[in-house]
């Protein structure tokens, strides 16, 4: 006599949870005896099967739909085409998830150096970048500008803002710009333009908390005497990069790196 299983039973025995058994059930992929007296699920051997071929599909992402059309069909024409096609998907997703996982780490990247170098001056070099906007005002960017922005574009954007030293700090200009070296790491369809170069150079660099938004000659006067000390010569202007930690509207957690650049005496 054919052994029969509860449902119970099966779910233990495939690991598939008795609603996703009944799922299944009403997609027609599974067809259990149905006890009339009790209307209690008995499983066969054959039922095992039918189990057993969804799992196998699942486990290759296929969709309830495309497993339905091939049980249908049962069309290996129609296998091969579906396995072309969740290959070509599968491909993109890696994709999608190898540039995603550069992302987090370029970003994670730059909140550590927030960590490690708060208040603490240095010479560094200033990222080469291409200036995707430029504004008078930061409201601009995000209501104007910024719409001509692909995601990534603003993901991974750099907020600069440029002052005039000899003028208690003057604001002078807003850019929004790409380093050159994350363009070429994902690989960015940008159209560039060495007029629209701007970075490179050394400087003498700091991060800071950014505290109401504002910046004075006094943010700069440890940079100056780090300068100083070292007998170097910088310009009377100077850039920050905004690093918001969180959310814009955080003001604790906002941060900037400070850059003054040296002043080559050759």
């Amino acid at each position: 006599m054919e052994k029969l299983y509860q449902i119970k039973e099966i779910s233990e025995l495939l690991g598939l949870t008795k609603d996703t058994i009944y799922f299944y059930e009403k997609k027609g992929f599974v067809h259990p005896w149905i006890d009339p007296k009790n209307n209690y699920r008995l499983y066969n051997f054959q039922n095992v099967l039918e189990l057993l071929d969804v799992i196998y599909y699942r486990h290759l992402d296929f969709s309830i739909t495309d497993i339905h059309n091939l049980s249908k069909n049962l069309d290996p024409e129609q296998m091969r085409r579906l396995l072309r096609d969740k290959e070509k998907e599968v491909r993109l997703r890696i994709q999608y998830e190898q540039q995603l996982l550069k992302k987090i780490s370029y970003i994670k990247a730059i909140y550590c150096e927030v960590e490690k170098k708060e208040n603490i001056c240095e010479i560094k070099k200033m990222p080469l970048s291409y200036i995707l906007f430029e504004s008078d005002t930061k409201e601009q960017f995000f209501t104007h500008d910024i719409k001509n922005m692909t995601q990534d574009q603003f993901v991974l954007c750099s907020c600069y803002q440029r002052y005039d030293l000899l003028d208690d700090s003057k604001k002078t200009k807003n850019l929004l710009a790409l380093e050159a070296n994350v363009i070429k790491k994902f690989k960015m369809d940008i159209n560039l333009m060495k007029e629209r170069l701007f970075g490179g150079d050394n400087c003498i660099y700091c991060v800071k908390q950014f505290k109401n938004n504002k910046i004075t000659t006094e943010d700069f006067i440890p940079l100056r005497e780090y300068a100083q000390k070292q007998e170097i010569n910088t310009a009377d202007i100077g850039y920050i990069r905004e690093l918001p930690l969180t959310f814009y509207w955080d003001e604790k957690n906002y941060y900037v790196e400070l850059f003054l650049p040296i002043i080559n005496n050759c």
